[in-house]
Parts: structure tokens; C-alpha cells; sequence
């Protein structure tokens, strides 16, 4: 297994991803904040006191939301990488970007499904059980897109061997 290709494939195709979804996660915390104050509210136990407004919570929740986006698109990009390495010759489609997007849409589904099927155990990727609903596609075609970056840069990092003379 190439694991430099691996490493490289799903950093920098995990990166661009991370940048996209922390563009869904600000947009959450803009057109949802009123909610996931409440959220917080109810999540923070009755008897500790934090030296935090819930306000400044969410404040800062935003602001860490493009940074943590990337740390986890880059994660994400590199366990994607490896299923896709591992699954490569079993997947159909003629080019790496085809099987790319295949890839993506069978695990969308089956984190969809799984979150479904099991809230919250599944992060939330998609956020189909909430009142996020409506962020949920625009993270579904950039999972998509993930895909498709994962097979253009898993092609790119590919070691050329050079011929070597005797």
C-alpha cells in the first residue's frame, strides 16, 4: 500500500473539504444561532458555573468552526483515502475521479442512513435528524465533491517509477 499517496490524497483533497464545511458550519452557527444557544443551554450541567456567557460560547464555537472544519476535513480526506486505496480495483468507473464520486455517494448514504437510523452516534455529518435540515445538502455535494477530489489527487500523487537502465 502506498501510504505516501494515501497521506498526501487525503490531506490535500480533506483540506478543501474542511474549508467547505466549515463554510456550512458559520452559515449554521449565522442562520441557527438562537437554536444552538439552546442547545448549549441544555447541554451544560445545572450545578457548574463557566466564567462564559452562552453568547460568547457561541461566539467562540464560530470561530473555531473553519479551523476545526479543516483539522476534521483532513482527517476525514485521509480515512477516505485509504477505504478508496483499499477498495480501488473493486469500484466501477473508468477514471479515479469516477470512482471517486461512487465511493462518496455509497458512504453519503450510509452516513445518512446511519445517522437516521442512530442519532448522534455518526457526528452529525449531515445533520439529517435536526432542525439543520436545511445545510444538509449543500454538505451532501460537498461530500460529493470530496470524492471526486480524492480520485483527481489519488491519480496526481501516483509515484512514477523511473525505468531504470543495466
Amino acid at each position: 500500500m502506498e501510504w505516501s499517496r494515501i497521506l498526501k490524497t487525503g490531506a490535500v483533497s480533506g483540506a478543501i473539504y474542511g474549508v467547505l464545511q466549515g463554510i456550512v458550519s458559520i452559515l449554521s452557527y449565522v442562520f441557527y444561532r438562537a437554536e444552538i444557544m439552546k442547545l448549549i443551554q441544555g447541554s451544560l450541567p445545572k450545578n457548574v458555573e463557566i466564567p462564559m456567557t452562552i453568547e460568547q460560547l457561541v461566539d467562540m464555537g464560530m470561530m473555531f468552526a473553519l479551523p476545526g472544519s479543516i483539522i476534521g476535513g483532513i482527517i476525514a480526506g485521509i480515512v477516505f483515502a485509504f477505504i478508496f486505496a483499499i477498495m480501488y480495483n473493486e469500484l466501477v468507473g473508468k477514471t479515479s475521479a469516477k470512482k471517486g464520486l461512487l465511493l462518496s455517494v455509497l458512504l453519503a448514504v450510509a452516513i445518512a442512513l446511519g445517522e437516521l437510523t442512530y442519532q448522534g452516534v455518526l457526528g452529525g455529518i449531515f445533520l439529517v435528524t435536526t432542525r439543520f435540515l436545511m445545510l444538509a445538502p449543500l454538505s451532501f455535494v460537498f461530500f460529493i465533491a470530496l470524492g471526486y477530489l480524492e480520485g483527481i489527487f489519488y491519480d496526481k500523487f501516483e509515484e512514477k517509477h523511473p525505468k531504470r537502465h543495466k
